[in-house]
């Protein structure tokens, strides 16, 4: 909420606003059981943010989901080839490891950890992420890989939005990214062998990702604009 790049507010003004507002006061009462708007303050805000936050699990109704359920046939031909090279699966098609899966693992498909993805040369980050929280320079342009899941609904891409495209996000890993000293070993593996990659690779791990959109969860009622 305070952070200068993230909302840029302090805790008052929210409060205030939140008083202040048509629908919000009354939305509280029945949350919270208050009697009166001047008790909304930060700790229900931030009781009410968590408790939103707790629902936002998938229905598991994705393509790519019902494809690992067996409730859908297989994967078209394009989107199958790309989740072959997400999971280094495709060594016997052919098709090179994408190296994908070691950031983006799991059934959330992140590992939650911090990387340096190469977005920029080592000398010239100036956006040293992580680093400015833990001081040290191992840390330096390092960010936490997000969820792969409903990817294609989140543009901008990367921490500072800079890539407006999926397309751009794959044409950096595969084609542009830069090397740097604390980057993950499988993050250089993908940079040094990146003249084996096609542009079809490029649109395959594209389709891929396309298919971990969950449209049940984005329509889920619960989850709109109540006003």
């Amino acid at each position: 909420m305070e952070d200068p790049i993230e909302l840029h507010h302090t805790w008052p003004e929210v409060e205030e606003k939140l008083r202040a507002h048509p629908e919000y006061p009354q939305l509280f009462r029945k949350a919270f059981g208050i009697s009166d708007r001047s008790e909304i303050n930060k700790i229900l805000a931030v009781k009410a943010i968590a408790q939103f936050e707790r629902i936002l699990i998938s229905s598991g109704e994705s393509i790519y989901d019902r494809y690992l359920a067996g409730e859908t046939q297989l994967l078209q031909d394009e989107a199958l080839d790309g989740k072959l090279m997400f999971f280094d699966e495709g060594f016997d098609l052919g098709l090179p490891d994408g190296e994908c899966f070691h950031c983006h693992g799991t059934g959330t498909l992140t590992g939650g950890r911090f990387f340096n993805n190469g977005l920029d040369p080592f000398d010239q980050i100036t956006d040293i992420g992580q680093q400015a929280v833990t001081g040290n320079p191992s840390d330096k342009g390092k960010f936490r890989a997000p969820t792969l899941r409903n990817i294609a609904l989140s543009a901008p891409f990367m921490h500072d939005g800079r890539f407006a495209t999926l397309e751009e996000c794959m044409e950096h890993y595969l084609f542009r990214a830069h090397s740097a000293p604390n980057a993950d070993p499988n993050m250089n593996l993908l940079i040094n062998k990146r003249s084996v990659f096609t542009n079809y690779h490029k649109e395959a791990l594209v389709a891929f990702l396309h298919t971990l959109t969950d449209t049940t969860f984005i329509n889920n009622p619960d989850i709109q604009n109540p006003f």
